[in-house]
Parts: structure tokens; C-alpha cells; sequence
């Protein structure tokens, strides 16, 4: 899953961790819950 932050620069989610590509990075996300993204993680694992 890839989510682009305010900049439009493209991050993907490493779905084990929960992480980000750039871990030092604060992003802030439009339209974008991570509850959202736990459900849907939920469902595929």
C-alpha cells in the first residue's frame, strides 16, 4: 500500500511493521485514518 503525504511524496507501508519507509519522518496524511488501515490489514492477514 503506497499513501502520499502533503508534498505528494510517496511512502510505502511496511505492512509487518507498521512502518513507514522513512521512519525519522513525521507525516501527515489527508483523508487517511490508520484505523483504516489496521481493518483492512486485519482482513488480508
Amino acid at each position: 500500500m503506497k499513501m502520499s503525504n502533503n508534498n505528494n511524496e510517496m511512502y510505502e507501508i511496511n505492512s509487518n511493521l507498521l512502518m513507514w519507509e522513512n521512519r525519522n519522518l513525521k507525516i501527515c496524511l489527508d483523508g487517511f485514518d490508520i484505523s483504516d488501515f489496521l481493518q483492512v490489514r486485519k482482513i488480508i492477514h
